[in-house]
Formats: C-alpha cells, sequence, structure tokens
C-alpha cells in the first residue's frame, strides 16, 4: 500500500474521529493468525500508531470538513477497487482471455484515485472548487467501477469455472 494511501486512511480515522487501526491491518495483512503474522500485525500497530501520532500533530479537523467526505468515498472505492486486483491476481496467467478494455478501465480508476488521494493529503492550497470537481469525477468513477467490476467478476467466476474439470469413473456392470 503506497504511503499516501496509508497516511489516508489514518487521516480518515482522525476526521472521522474513530481509531480505524484494526481496519487498516486487515487491508494490508488481512486475516492473521499463524505465529509470523501475529508478529507483522505488532509491527504494523506500531508503525500505525507512530505515524498517527506523527499526522495528528498537524492535522485540523474543521480545514479538513470539505476533504474529508470526498477522502472517505475515495478510499472506499480504493478499496473494491484493490479486492478486485488482488481476486484477478489470482488468474494473472490468464488474463490475455478477459475483456481488455474494463482491466484498462481498472488500471486508470486505480492511478486516478491515488493522485485523488495524494492531492486531499498534500497540497493545502486545494480550493473548494477543485474539491467539488473531485466529488463530481469520484461519482463517474465508481459508476465505472460498478460497470467493469461486473465484467471482470464474470470472467473470472468463467475462469474458475474452466479449472475445474468432472472426471467420470468406468460404468460398473
Amino acid at each position: 500500500m503506497a504511503t499516501s494511501c496509508f497516511d489516508s486512511w489514518i487521516v480518515d480515522g482522525l476526521y472521522r474521529k474513530e481509531n480505524n487501526e484494526d481496519t487498516l491491518v486487515s487491508l494490508v495483512l488481512g486475516d492473521v493468525s499463524s505465529p509470523l503474522g501475529l508478529l507483522k500485525k505488532k509491527r504494523l500497530q506500531g508503525t500505525i500508531r507512530s505515524r498517527r501520532a506523527k499526522l495528528k500533530e498537524t492535522y485540523n479537523w474543521f480545514a479538513d470538513f470539505e476533504r474529508g467526505p470526498v477522502r472517505h468515498r475515495l478510499l472506499e472505492l480504493h478499496k473494491k477497487v484493490f479486492a478486485l486486483v488482488m481476486d484477478l491476481d489470482d488468474v494473472d496467467d490468464q488474463l490475455e482471455g478477459f475483456p481488455q478494455q474494463p482491466l484498462v478501465i481498472l488500471t486508470q480508476l486505480s492511478t486516478h484515485i491515488q493522485y485523488m488521494l495524494e492531492s486531499l493529503l498534500r497540497d493545502a492550497n486545494l480550493k473548494d472548487e477543485d474539491i467539488k470537481a473531485m466529488a463530481a469525477s469520484l461519482e463517474g468513477m465508481e459508476y465505472n467501477f460498478e460497470e467493469v467490476s461486473g465484467e471482470l467478476r464474470a470472467a473470472l467466476a468463467s475462469t474458475y469455472k474452466n479449472r475445474f474439470t468432472v472426471i467420470k469413473g468406468k460404468k460398473k456392470d
């Protein structure tokens, strides 16, 4: 997960006045139960707490009032895009059979989300009109994701189905 995305999740927690440490841990590591996984979880929790403390020093909730809802929607869309990308990674060797335009759009969505999150996080001079334009753009991005995710999920289901073969046994007389 890119640093700006990671920081955006932490700032989102600050904006929403909630500790979203568990959400971040599960996004990065998934479900953790092995001893090595638990060690990674503890390290990641320490990193999150440290980064949260650093970001909290300069965070201003009132100044984040316009950005917060847009950032939260972006992060929710990012989570969906990332989940689909991870599912597609399972069949990476078979992607040539997938519809290519939805794959391109998915890549563009991911890149655009990263860019917008970075802008919301780092650009202190972002004007209200820019944030409103981002919100309008985000609406289109959410719509596009719903369109392409349906096509890609259908292709995934077909790929998973084709992985299995039925083996027929000999008929006994």
